[in-house]
């Protein structure tokens, strides 16, 4: 006959068991942080530029009317 052995009384609580160490997956790594935003650019910031003086225009048109007050040749004159 077989009797039906139960736990052992221990003087102490058992510990409630710890999962391994090996069953235990590392997090995912982080991505890099993403570098600062510029702050955006003014909303004119197409130069053009005189190639005779190096004086610096917003419009073209301002350029075009440099280089014809400022830079026309003497025989062009009226």
């Amino acid at each position: 006959m077989v009797q039906k052995v139960s736990e052992p009384d221990y003087p102490y609580p058992k510990k409630p068991l710890e999962p391994s160490k090996s069953n235990v997956t590392a997090p995912p790594p982080m991505p890099p942080p993403e570098p600062p935003t510029l702050p955006s650019p003014p909303y004119n910031t197409l130069k053009f530029v005189c190639s005779t003086c190096g004086k610096v225009f917003n419009t073209k048109e301002e350029l075009t009317m440099h280089m014809e007050t400022v830079h026309q040749s003497p025989k062009n004159k009226p």
